[in-house]
């Protein structure tokens, strides 16, 4: 029989929480969905967990099992590592042997006095020194080995997460690698073999990801994002939060606007071309903490994906990011919905994955 999971999601300032109905045969169903935007995360975790379980369950009023929390790209961290196993003789290589061998995977043990494993993810295996492979049962060989990508998250992190939680339910919280579980979501198979990167844009921070086979091979974030954005539009045009949050979504940065032209928020006239300036001089902030980190992942032979639906919603500027750090950039939509919401997608991800 199966079991309801509540699987709980982050993008930009959205949380998606919803109520899995999951099936012996993998077909699992959502029974509830609801989503709550919120401003600061950390001071707002408790309240915002029980709106959406209290949402779930005035949808359903069905018992769950365990809640499976998606740990954003910005929250992880990626180890490669690698480890082998051998047997005196050379003998069939099954399921079992792999399990044990990803039991050897793990961080160093000063690592591990602050991060949290979320995940192990082969990239390939090896047998006998032979060439590398996606899949070594059924080899017969003495020696097996693995390269696998560790997502791992700050355990202080994921403990404030647990006592929010403290008092809104019983049963066990455990958590996921959304950020892995998204590329596998968002990529074909043979694009992730080959390999690809991914900046994935939020709302207060941005990602580089490496993609490799079912995993993540490298993330480095830059603690800057849309939040960043508004906020120099508030400053500089000494307006509240609403109206530079329209602004940022009716700009235009890929058309040429001459000094009279305005934006229009709130029923008050902004000029065109300062908040297009004050948008670039962002970007070109993100793209220069990016760029010493592009410069070891961007090439001609892989491609280059952006997602996440913040920065890269507002008009040209994925062109701008593009133009600006000399690359060809391709906007990765939901398969399901074919939309930018990256609080769905990573929820559409955790719940194929669950």
């Amino acid at each position: 029989m199966g079991k309801n999971i509540v699987a709980i999601t982050f993008g930009g300032n959205v949380a998606v929480a919803g109520l899995i109905a999951v099936a012996p045969n993998g077909r699992n169903l959502v029974l509830a969905k609801t989503s709550i935007s919120f401003n600061d995360f950390a001071g707002e975790q408790k309240k915002l967990f029980g709106e959406l379980l209290a949402n779930l369950n005035s949808a359903t009023n069905l018992n769950y099992d365990k809640i499976i929390v998606g740990v954003p790209a910005s929250k992880t961290a990626i180890t490669v590592i690698s480890a082998s196993l051998k047997s005196e003789k050379p003998r069939k290589i099954t399921q079992k042997d792999k399990l044990n061998l990803l039991k050897t995977v793990k961080p160093d043990a000063d690592a591990l006095k602050t991060q949290t494993i979320l995940g192990k993810f082969p990239l390939c295996w090896q047998v006998d020194n032979g060439a590398p492979t996606g899949n070594p049962e059924g080899s017969v060989a003495s020696k097996l080995e693995v390269v696998a990508s560790v997502t791992t998250a700050k355990t202080e992190f994921l403990s404030g997460i647990m006592e929010a939680f403290v008092g809104l339910t019983r049963v066990p919280i455990e958590f996921a690698a959304a950020s892995v579980f998204e590329m596998q979501y968002l990529i074909d198979k043979q694009t992730r073999d080959n390999g690809c990167a991914v900046i994935l844009n939020g709302y207060n921070a941005t990602s580089l990801a490496q993609v490799m086979c079912d995993g993540i091979i490298s993330l480095e974030t830059v603690e800057m994002g849309l939040k960043d954005v508004i906020d120099d539009i508030k400053v500089v045009m000494n307006t509240n939060d609403a109206a530079a949050k329209s602004l940022a979504k009716e700009a235009l940065l890929s058309i040429k606007v001459a000094s009279n032209d305005n934006y229009i928020a709130g029923g008050t006239k902004f000029p065109c071309k300062i908040i297009n300036d004050v948008i670039t001089a962002r970007l070109e902030v993100i793209c220069e903490k990016l760029a010493p980190i592009a410069a070891d992942v961007f090439d001609d032979e892989h491609k280059i994906f952006i997602a996440g639906g913040q920065i890269d919603a507002i008009y040209g500027a994925k062109n701008f990011l593009a133009k600006t750090l000399n690359i060809k950039l391709e906007t990765l939509r939901d398969p399901l919905t074919n939309d930018l919401k990256y609080a769905e997608t990573s929820f559409h991800a955790l719940v194929k994955a669950i």
